[in-house]
């Protein structure tokens, strides 16, 4: 037993002394670059809907999980074009919501994460009006 265990604590120790490179950063950021531009050529038009099984709107969730991912490499190499981006897709959308303000799908509201965003870069109280009129229809 204690030999196995002290097997372990070697390996562990062993393998730790291996472990792999840091990440490179500046590789990093250009694979996000490289990404983020293909779907920004892929889709110029942020207000398109979107063709799935049904037309959809491009305020749905998973559109909303690429914009927050866009503000936050915009966070870390602001771009001009990034913000642009997102701010054509939020206007696009008057800032609201797939479902409307009364809408109680989780699913929704991602778009305010990126809403927010850019209210923090640029504030204006109308581009939360939606988000705010939304949150208190849950209180």
């Amino acid at each position: 037993m204690k030999k196995n265990l002290l097997l372990i604590i070697t390996l562990c120790i062993v393998s730790s002394s291996y472990a792999q490179d840091t990440f490179k950063k500046e590789e990093i950021l250009k694979n996000l670059m490289l990404a983020n531009a293909y779907f920004m050529d892929k889709w110029p038009d942020t207000g398109k809907t979107i063709i799935t099984n049904k037309e959809r709107p491009s305020n749905i969730w998973t559109r909303g999980v690429y914009y927050e991912g866009l503000m936050a490499l915009h966070e870390i190499y602001p771009k001009e074009s990034y913000y642009q981006y997102a701010l054509d897709w939020a206007n696009s959308h008057k800032w609201g919501f797939n479902g409307g303000n009364t809408t109680r799908n989780a699913d929704n509201y991602c778009a305010a994460q990126t809403y927010i965003d850019l209210y923090n870069l640029e504030p204006e109280a109308s581009k939360l009006k939606n988000t705010r009129s939304c949150m208190q229809m849950l209180n």
